[in-house]
């Protein structure tokens, strides 16, 4: 596979788990970044409550293609915490 094709399958990839978590209204993506790379995922950010973090990695594992998913997800702490 070229760098350019393994980059399309990335973007691919990464469209894909949006879109899976996209569906799940329970999941605030705002604050949440994902990285592909040849069916790993690394995912980012902030979600507003412990239970989301779960949830968006069974989401994302459930998502064709990928074979990993590494989670540095924290909690977001309220203003004035």
């Amino acid at each position: 596979m070229t760098a350019k094709a393994s980059r399309q399958a990335n973007r691919a990839l990464r469209r894909k788990v949006y879109a899976a978590l996209a569906t799940h209204k329970e999941i605030d993506a705002g604050d949440i970044g994902i990285t592909a790379k040849n069916g790993a995922l690394m995912i980012s950010g902030t979600v507003p409550d412990a239970s989301q973090i779960t949830t968006v990695i069974e989401v994302a594992k459930g998502v064709a293609g990928v074979t990993s998913v590494t989670s540095k997800l924290t909690v977001q702490r309220p203003f004035g915490q």
